[in-house]
């Protein structure tokens, strides 16, 4: 159905645009040839080892931010696996209890029941070398604000510090994070922080752990977990 000139078509068209669908892909070649999207996708699998995939969402990235990202790798790049165990890594995470995936109009065995409005809390958490640190729970109704985090660290920061040794302390940017009663805190308390560029979740190992927990919570969705059980 095509020749090695519309197939290499296709290849150089999906190279310069990786978002175009089979069905552009289709409409684009009408005007030289009538190629079914599935001789299309087939091609670019089979032939060029390019098969449907569903794009990786990333912060975007401001070339401001990505020289901060640069510097900051540059700076750390020679850091030895001891120093890095004295890191102790942080951040908060939206748990939800019943994940909505959208309306679905397929036979019931085939569906996962979702509920509107489902119960939500945020959650701080932090972990190092040693393991997990514990986690907080955001009163429900309360807004995070320099306040609310000073009270945050000083239940748990010190103490989890000392259990594991740690003498750096890593935290995004969030304004609450970064107000200066917060940073006098920090100073008063003599915790170093660890500099952190703005938009880099992607650089933090504790997003696996949040994943895991994630997998955890939504195991069985129908339970309602408690406090401990989260622990």
């Amino acid at each position: 159905m095509t020749t090695p000139r519309t197939d290499n078509k296709i290849h150089l068209k999906i190279k310069k645009n990786p978002f175009l669908t089979s069905t552009r892909l289709q409409l684009d070649m009408l005007e030289t040839s009538r190629v079914s999207r599935r001789t299309i996708r087939r091609r670019l699998k089979d032939e060029f080892g390019l098969p449907a995939r569903k794009p990786v969402k990333k912060p975007h990235l401001t070339a401001f931010q990505m020289k901060r990202r640069y510097n900051f790798a540059k700076k750390y790049a020679k850091w030895t696996k001891q120093q890095w165990k004295k890191v102790i890594f942080s951040d908060e995470s939206m748990i939800v209890q019943f994940e909505s995936t959208g309306w679905a109009t397929k036979q019931p065995q085939y569906t996962v029941p979702t509920v509107k409005h489902s119960p939500k809390v945020m959650v701080w958490g932090c972990f190092g070398s040693i393991g997990r640190g514990g986690l907080w729970f955001m009163p429900k109704g309360t807004t995070m604000n320099a306040d609310v985090y000073i009270s945050l660290l000083e239940s748990k920061l010190p103490q989890f510090m000392a259990i594991g040794s740690y003498v750096v302390f890593q935290q995004d940017g969030a304004p609450c994070h970064t107000a200066r009663m917060v940073s006098k805190w920090f100073k008063d308390n003599g915790i170093e922080v660890l500099e952190w560029p703005g938009q880099s979740p992607d650089m933090n190992p504790i997003e696996n752990l949040w994943v895991s927990s994630r997998s955890k919570l939504l195991k069985n969705t129908r339970k309602v977990w408690t406090t401990s059980e989260l622990l």
